[in-house]
């Protein structure tokens, strides 16, 4: 029985590698070969917000699940911090007659492109 492996599906599955290690998981002692552990990419990852909470960077890709219980604001990052191609899918996940808002943090060239759809 033969196995086949697609490189060009594992390339686009990793991030990046962690940090060396020795086979049972501990740090190098000298001499010691390094282990490489592959940092494999998350599908969407969800963040819950349920009050005032500013994103970062580090939240691109991500789905934001709306708690819609009370008011507040969500703040997305700056241009600069964010880096180009931020973006997030916002979900309403709890439905009520309070008002979240989404804003931008101030900052010069700050703009947010999106759209919405109403069911």
């Amino acid at each position: 029985m033969a196995i086949k492996f697609d490189f060009n599906k594992l390339r686009t599955s990793i991030t990046g590698f962690l940090t060396g290690t020795d086979s049972s998981g501990t740090s190098l002692a000298a001499g010691e070969e390094a282990i490489f552990v592959p940092k494999l990419r998350q599908a969407m990852p969800l963040k819950h917000v349920s009050a005032a909470t500013s994103l970062s960077a580090s939240d691109s890709g991500s789905v934001i699940m709306v708690n819609q219980a009370s008011a507040y604001a969500i703040s997305l990052p700056n241009a600069v911090d964010a880096g180009e191609g931020w973006n997030a899918t916002f979900i309403l996940g709890t439905a009520d007659t309070n008002a979240v808002t989404i804003e931008a943090t101030a900052g010069d060239g700050d703009n947010i492109h999106g759209h919405g759809i109403d069911g």
